[in-house]
């Protein structure tokens, strides 16, 4: 038995998942590319992700799940899709959470450099 890590595929599917499985792992099956029924899947798994980790305080974690529901979103949808519309709106979400958030941080004095 191969000790080799999950098909190269998964990691661009499905970002810092940690999974374990290896090539005989019924979940990472390297056929689910040429899949468009679970192209849909992964890109509506990853959305939803995306916006659990946003609503939770984690945009900068969110980003690449949203990127990669836009990325298959477009591809296989189109640009002018609802559902492909909708995941361009909730990567534009977390990035505005993370400015926000980012925002939000003192600087390395202390103090707050906002104008009141």
């Amino acid at each position: 038995m191969s000790s080799a890590p999950c098909f190269p595929a998964t990691s661009t599917a499905t970002p810092n998942t940690g999974h374990p499985g290896g090539p005989c792992c019924p979940i990472y099956a390297p056929s689910w590319t040429a899949n468009p029924a679970t192209r849909r899947e992964v890109s509506w798994l990853c959305d939803r992700t995306g916006a659990y980790l946003t609503l939770h305080g984690r945009p900068d974690t969110a980003l690449p799940y949203h990127h990669r529901a836009l990325t298959l979103n477009t591809h296989d949808l189109g640009p002018d899709h609802p559902h492909t519309l909708t995941s361009r709106n909730n990567l534009a979400a977390a990035r505005a959470a993370r400015d926000h958030d980012q925002a939000a941080q003192p600087d390395d004095t202390g103090t707050d450099a906002r104008p009141a």
